[in-house]
Protein backbone atom coordinates (compact mmCIF):
# COMPACT_ATOMS: atom_id res chain seq x y z
CA UNK A 1 0.00 0.00 0.00
CA UNK A 2 1.31 3.43 -0.93
CA UNK A 3 2.11 5.41 2.26
CA UNK A 4 1.21 8.63 0.53
CA UNK A 5 -2.31 7.40 0.01
CA UNK A 6 -4.56 8.43 2.86
CA UNK A 7 -6.53 5.50 4.18
CA UNK A 8 -9.08 5.99 6.90
CA UNK A 9 -9.90 2.80 8.75
CA UNK A 10 -12.61 3.19 11.38
CA UNK A 11 -13.69 0.45 13.73
CA UNK A 12 -12.69 -2.46 11.58
CA UNK A 13 -13.47 -5.88 13.00
CA UNK A 14 -11.97 -9.31 12.70
CA UNK A 15 -13.81 -11.92 10.70
CA UNK A 16 -14.35 -14.04 13.85
CA UNK A 17 -16.13 -11.19 15.67
CA UNK A 18 -19.90 -10.96 15.50
CA UNK A 19 -21.29 -7.95 13.70
CA UNK A 20 -23.09 -5.41 15.88
CA UNK A 21 -26.32 -5.65 13.93
CA UNK A 22 -26.50 -9.43 14.49
CA UNK A 23 -26.82 -9.26 18.29
CA UNK A 24 -30.47 -8.28 18.11
CA UNK A 25 -32.52 -9.10 15.01
CA UNK A 26 -35.83 -7.74 16.31
CA UNK A 27 -37.70 -5.03 14.43
CA UNK A 28 -37.39 -2.56 17.31
CA UNK A 29 -33.66 -3.20 17.79
CA UNK A 30 -31.27 -0.21 18.17
CA UNK A 31 -30.27 1.67 15.04
CA UNK A 32 -27.09 0.59 13.29
CA UNK A 33 -25.27 3.18 11.19
CA UNK A 34 -23.55 1.32 8.32
CA UNK A 35 -21.43 4.31 7.30
CA UNK A 36 -19.75 4.78 10.68
CA UNK A 37 -20.31 1.13 11.69
CA UNK A 38 -21.64 2.19 15.06
CA UNK A 39 -24.57 1.16 17.24
CA UNK A 40 -24.86 3.64 20.09
CA UNK A 41 -27.65 1.96 22.11
CA UNK A 42 -27.39 -1.38 23.87
CA UNK A 43 -28.81 -4.23 21.76
CA UNK A 44 -28.82 -6.58 24.79
CA UNK A 45 -30.75 -4.37 27.18
CA UNK A 46 -32.34 -7.28 29.07
CA UNK A 47 -29.07 -8.93 30.06
CA UNK A 48 -26.61 -7.98 32.78
CA UNK A 49 -23.54 -5.95 31.91
CA UNK A 50 -21.23 -8.81 32.88
CA UNK A 51 -23.07 -11.32 30.68
CA UNK A 52 -23.58 -9.03 27.69
CA UNK A 53 -20.91 -9.37 25.01
CA UNK A 54 -21.68 -5.92 23.59
CA UNK A 55 -23.37 -3.04 25.44
CA UNK A 56 -23.39 -0.38 22.74
CA UNK A 57 -20.91 2.32 21.75
CA UNK A 58 -22.28 4.73 24.36
CA UNK A 59 -21.14 2.39 27.12
CA UNK A 60 -17.53 3.44 26.55
CA UNK A 61 -18.47 7.10 26.77
CA UNK A 62 -19.85 6.77 30.31
CA UNK A 63 -17.27 4.51 31.96
CA UNK A 64 -13.86 5.03 33.52
CA UNK A 65 -12.56 8.63 33.82
CA UNK A 66 -14.98 9.92 31.21
CA UNK A 67 -17.60 10.69 33.87
CA UNK A 68 -15.06 12.69 35.93
CA UNK A 69 -14.08 14.73 32.85
CA UNK A 70 -17.73 15.43 32.07
CA UNK A 71 -18.36 16.56 35.66
CA UNK A 72 -15.34 18.89 35.47
CA UNK A 73 -16.65 20.42 32.25
CA UNK A 74 -20.08 21.01 33.79
CA UNK A 75 -18.44 22.62 36.85
CA UNK A 76 -16.43 24.93 34.59
CA UNK A 77 -19.60 26.12 32.86
CA UNK A 78 -21.34 26.73 36.20
CA UNK A 79 -18.30 28.64 37.57
CA UNK A 80 -18.17 30.84 34.46
CA UNK A 81 -21.84 31.69 34.90
CA UNK A 82 -21.16 32.60 38.55
CA UNK A 83 -18.37 35.02 37.50
CA UNK A 84 -15.27 32.84 38.01
CA UNK A 85 -13.56 32.05 34.73
CA UNK A 86 -12.17 28.53 34.44
CA UNK A 87 -11.48 26.41 31.39
CA UNK A 88 -11.31 22.64 31.59
CA UNK A 89 -8.71 22.29 28.82
CA UNK A 90 -6.68 25.50 29.12
CA UNK A 91 -6.53 25.62 32.95
CA UNK A 92 -7.17 22.13 34.33
CA UNK A 93 -5.17 22.74 37.56
CA UNK A 94 -7.10 25.89 38.41
CA UNK A 95 -10.37 24.11 37.71
CA UNK A 96 -9.41 21.19 39.97
CA UNK A 97 -8.46 23.55 42.83
CA UNK A 98 -11.73 25.46 42.50
CA UNK A 99 -13.68 22.22 42.48
CA UNK A 100 -11.99 20.92 45.66
CA UNK A 101 -12.60 24.21 47.46
CA UNK A 102 -16.23 24.17 46.38
CA UNK A 103 -16.77 20.58 47.57
CA UNK A 104 -15.13 21.35 50.93
CA UNK A 105 -17.30 24.41 51.54
CA UNK A 106 -20.38 22.49 50.48
CA UNK A 107 -19.72 19.65 52.95
CA UNK A 108 -18.94 22.14 55.76
CA UNK A 109 -22.18 24.03 55.16
CA UNK A 110 -24.13 20.76 55.10
CA UNK A 111 -22.63 19.62 58.41
CA UNK A 112 -23.36 22.95 60.10
CA UNK A 113 -26.96 22.91 58.92
CA UNK A 114 -27.40 19.34 60.15
CA UNK A 115 -25.90 20.22 63.53
CA UNK A 116 -28.26 23.16 63.97
CA UNK A 117 -31.26 20.99 63.18
CA UNK A 118 -30.15 18.30 65.65
CA UNK A 119 -29.54 20.87 68.39
CA UNK A 120 -32.98 22.34 67.83
CA UNK A 121 -35.09 19.20 67.37
CA UNK A 122 -32.86 16.43 68.78
CA UNK A 123 -32.55 12.86 67.45
CA UNK A 124 -28.81 12.28 67.55
CA UNK A 125 -29.34 8.69 68.71
CA UNK A 126 -31.12 7.87 65.45
CA UNK A 127 -28.17 9.05 63.36
CA UNK A 128 -25.77 6.43 64.68
CA UNK A 129 -25.41 3.68 62.13
CA UNK A 130 -24.60 0.18 63.41
CA UNK A 131 -21.76 -1.87 62.02
CA UNK A 132 -22.18 -3.69 58.74
CA UNK A 133 -21.85 -7.06 60.50
CA UNK A 134 -24.82 -6.24 62.72
CA UNK A 135 -26.83 -4.45 60.05
CA UNK A 136 -26.61 -7.09 57.34
CA UNK A 137 -25.74 -10.11 59.47
CA UNK A 138 -22.65 -10.79 57.37
CA UNK A 139 -18.95 -10.97 58.03
CA UNK A 140 -15.82 -11.35 55.96
CA UNK A 141 -14.00 -13.57 58.43
CA UNK A 142 -12.83 -16.75 56.72
CA UNK A 143 -11.66 -19.86 58.53
CA UNK A 144 -10.31 -22.98 56.84
CA UNK A 145 -9.84 -26.33 58.59
CA UNK A 146 -8.08 -29.55 57.69
CA UNK A 147 -9.40 -33.08 58.05
CA UNK A 148 -8.25 -33.27 61.67
CA UNK A 149 -10.24 -30.14 62.58
CA UNK A 150 -7.28 -27.79 63.01
CA UNK A 151 -7.33 -24.24 61.72
CA UNK A 152 -5.25 -23.85 58.56
CA UNK A 153 -6.27 -20.38 57.47
CA UNK A 154 -8.19 -17.63 59.19
CA UNK A 155 -9.16 -17.10 62.78
CA UNK A 156 -10.99 -19.60 64.94
CA UNK A 157 -14.31 -18.52 66.33
CA UNK A 158 -14.78 -18.23 70.06
CA UNK A 159 -16.32 -21.38 71.47
CA UNK A 160 -19.65 -21.11 73.25
CA UNK A 161 -19.21 -21.71 76.96
CA UNK A 162 -22.73 -22.87 77.75
CA UNK A 163 -25.94 -23.65 75.91
CA UNK A 164 -28.01 -22.00 78.67
CA UNK A 165 -28.71 -18.32 79.17
CA UNK A 166 -26.30 -16.73 81.61
CA UNK A 167 -26.99 -14.09 84.28
CA UNK A 168 -30.73 -14.76 84.21
CA UNK A 169 -32.49 -15.00 87.59
CA UNK A 170 -36.15 -16.10 87.24
CA UNK A 171 -38.77 -16.28 89.98
CA UNK A 172 -37.25 -13.39 92.01
CA UNK A 173 -34.01 -15.30 92.76
CA UNK A 174 -30.66 -13.60 93.32
CA UNK A 175 -28.55 -16.62 92.42
CA UNK A 176 -28.61 -19.38 89.84
CA UNK A 177 -29.74 -22.94 90.43
CA UNK A 178 -26.75 -24.99 91.55
CA UNK A 179 -25.12 -22.29 93.67
CA UNK A 180 -26.05 -24.15 96.88
CA UNK A 181 -25.34 -27.78 97.80
CA UNK A 182 -26.27 -29.83 100.82
CA UNK A 183 -26.61 -33.57 101.43
CA UNK A 184 -26.24 -34.42 97.76
CA UNK A 185 -28.83 -31.91 96.51
CA UNK A 186 -28.33 -28.74 94.50
CA UNK A 187 -30.41 -25.62 95.03
CA UNK A 188 -30.51 -21.84 95.25
CA UNK A 189 -28.10 -20.03 97.55
CA UNK A 190 -30.45 -17.09 98.17
CA UNK A 191 -33.27 -19.14 99.74
CA UNK A 192 -31.83 -22.68 100.22
CA UNK A 193 -34.55 -24.27 98.06
CA UNK A 194 -33.85 -27.48 96.16
CA UNK A 195 -36.83 -27.30 93.77
CA UNK A 196 -35.95 -25.74 90.45
CA UNK A 197 -38.10 -22.85 89.14
CA UNK A 198 -39.59 -22.37 92.62
CA UNK A 199 -40.37 -18.88 93.90
CA UNK A 200 -37.66 -17.29 96.03
CA UNK A 201 -38.54 -16.72 99.70
CA UNK A 202 -35.27 -15.02 100.65
CA UNK A 203 -33.99 -14.92 104.23
CA UNK A 204 -37.41 -15.79 105.64
CA UNK A 205 -37.31 -19.10 103.82
CA UNK A 206 -33.86 -19.85 105.25
CA UNK A 207 -35.04 -19.06 108.79
CA UNK A 208 -38.16 -21.19 108.36
CA UNK A 209 -36.07 -24.09 107.11
CA UNK A 210 -33.64 -23.87 110.03
CA UNK A 211 -36.46 -23.66 112.58
CA UNK A 212 -38.22 -26.66 111.01
CA UNK A 213 -34.99 -28.64 111.21
CA UNK A 214 -34.67 -27.78 114.91
CA UNK A 215 -38.31 -28.73 115.59
CA UNK A 216 -39.58 -25.31 116.67
CA UNK A 217 -42.25 -23.09 115.18
CA UNK A 218 -41.94 -19.41 114.57
CA UNK A 219 -45.65 -18.72 114.99
CA UNK A 220 -47.19 -18.44 118.47
CA UNK A 221 -49.30 -21.39 119.54
CA UNK A 222 -52.82 -20.60 120.69
CA UNK A 223 -55.81 -22.61 121.86
CA UNK A 224 -59.17 -22.54 120.16
CA UNK A 225 -61.73 -21.15 122.65
CA UNK A 226 -64.92 -23.08 123.24
CA UNK A 227 -67.97 -21.13 122.23
CA UNK A 228 -70.44 -22.83 124.60
CA UNK A 229 -70.73 -25.73 127.00
CA UNK A 230 -73.34 -28.42 126.19
CA UNK A 231 -76.17 -28.26 128.74
CA UNK A 232 -78.66 -31.01 129.77
CA UNK A 233 -81.44 -29.78 127.47
CA UNK A 234 -79.13 -29.86 124.50
CA UNK A 235 -78.09 -33.44 125.26
CA UNK A 236 -81.72 -34.49 125.56
CA UNK A 237 -82.60 -32.99 122.19
CA UNK A 238 -79.66 -34.79 120.65
CA UNK A 239 -80.86 -38.16 122.06
CA UNK A 240 -84.36 -37.59 120.69
CA UNK A 241 -82.94 -36.81 117.30
CA UNK A 242 -80.95 -40.04 117.30
CA UNK A 243 -84.08 -42.04 118.17
CA UNK A 244 -85.97 -40.52 115.24
CA UNK A 245 -83.14 -41.49 112.92
CA UNK A 246 -83.23 -45.09 114.13
CA UNK A 247 -87.03 -45.22 113.60
CA UNK A 248 -86.66 -43.93 110.07
CA UNK A 249 -84.15 -46.66 109.34
CA UNK A 250 -86.63 -49.35 110.47
CA UNK A 251 -89.40 -47.96 108.26
CA UNK A 252 -87.06 -47.72 105.33
CA UNK A 253 -86.03 -51.37 105.79
CA UNK A 254 -89.73 -52.46 105.81
CA UNK A 255 -90.41 -50.47 102.67
CA UNK A 256 -87.45 -52.04 100.96
CA UNK A 257 -88.76 -55.56 101.74
CA UNK A 258 -92.17 -54.79 100.24
CA UNK A 259 -90.56 -53.34 97.14
CA UNK A 260 -88.49 -56.49 96.70
CA UNK A 261 -91.60 -58.70 96.86
CA UNK A 262 -93.40 -56.53 94.32
CA UNK A 263 -90.46 -56.74 91.91
CA UNK A 264 -90.38 -60.54 92.23
CA UNK A 265 -94.11 -60.79 91.42
CA UNK A 266 -93.70 -58.54 88.37
CA UNK A 267 -90.81 -60.63 87.05
CA UNK A 268 -92.83 -63.85 87.51
CA UNK A 269 -95.87 -62.44 85.69
CA UNK A 270 -93.70 -61.26 82.84
CA UNK A 271 -92.03 -64.65 82.53
CA UNK A 272 -95.26 -66.77 82.62
CA UNK A 273 -97.49 -64.38 80.63
CA UNK A 274 -101.19 -65.41 80.40
CA UNK A 275 -100.41 -68.94 81.56
CA UNK A 276 -100.34 -67.82 85.15
CA UNK A 277 -103.98 -66.57 85.09
CA UNK A 278 -106.80 -68.82 86.34
CA UNK A 279 -110.14 -69.59 84.64
CA UNK A 280 -112.17 -66.88 86.33
CA UNK A 281 -109.60 -64.15 85.79
CA UNK A 282 -111.02 -60.72 85.05
CA UNK A 283 -109.58 -59.65 81.69
CA UNK A 284 -109.79 -56.08 80.56
CA UNK A 285 -112.52 -55.68 77.92
CA UNK A 286 -110.56 -53.48 75.50
CA UNK A 287 -110.13 -53.55 71.72
CA UNK A 288 -106.92 -55.10 70.35
CA UNK A 289 -104.18 -52.81 69.19
CA UNK A 290 -103.40 -52.08 65.53
CA UNK A 291 -100.22 -54.11 65.65
CA UNK A 292 -102.10 -57.16 66.93
CA UNK A 293 -104.74 -56.86 64.20
CA UNK A 294 -102.08 -56.55 61.52
CA UNK A 295 -100.33 -59.67 62.79
CA UNK A 296 -103.62 -61.57 62.81
CA UNK A 297 -104.44 -60.58 59.22
CA UNK A 298 -101.05 -61.71 57.99
CA UNK A 299 -101.21 -65.14 59.65
CA UNK A 300 -104.91 -65.94 58.99
CA UNK A 301 -105.87 -68.01 55.93
CA UNK A 302 -108.81 -66.94 53.74
CA UNK A 303 -111.13 -69.48 52.11
CA UNK A 304 -111.07 -67.69 48.75
CA UNK A 305 -107.30 -67.78 48.62
CA UNK A 306 -106.13 -70.21 45.86
CA UNK A 307 -102.94 -70.89 47.81
CA UNK A 308 -104.78 -71.76 51.02
CA UNK A 309 -104.49 -75.54 50.45
CA UNK A 310 -100.77 -75.18 49.75
CA UNK A 311 -100.21 -73.18 52.91
CA UNK A 312 -102.21 -75.66 55.01
CA UNK A 313 -100.38 -78.65 53.56
CA UNK A 314 -97.03 -76.92 54.10
CA UNK A 315 -97.72 -76.04 57.70
CA UNK A 316 -99.24 -79.46 58.31
CA UNK A 317 -96.10 -81.23 57.11
CA UNK A 318 -93.97 -78.87 59.14
CA UNK A 319 -95.79 -79.51 62.41
CA UNK A 320 -96.27 -83.24 61.71
CA UNK A 321 -92.54 -83.64 61.68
Amino acid sequence: MDPRTRTTVRSLRIREDTAKYLYNLAEDSPYYDPKSRSMRENPLAGKELEAARFSGDNFGRYSGEVTAANEAQVFAWQATRAGVYAHSIAEPTKLEALKREYEKGKSTLKNETQKKLLDKYGGVEHMKRPADELLLGQTESYVEYNRQGKVIKGKRRATIKSCFKEDVYPQNHNSVFGSFWREGNWGYKCCHQFVRNSYCTGKQGIEAESSAAEGTTTSKEFKVPKLFEPSGSVEKARRDQNREKRGRKRHSSDDSDSEKELKKAMKKAKREGDRGHKYNTNYSNTAPAKQQMEAYRRTSVYSDDPMATYVNSKFGKKYSK
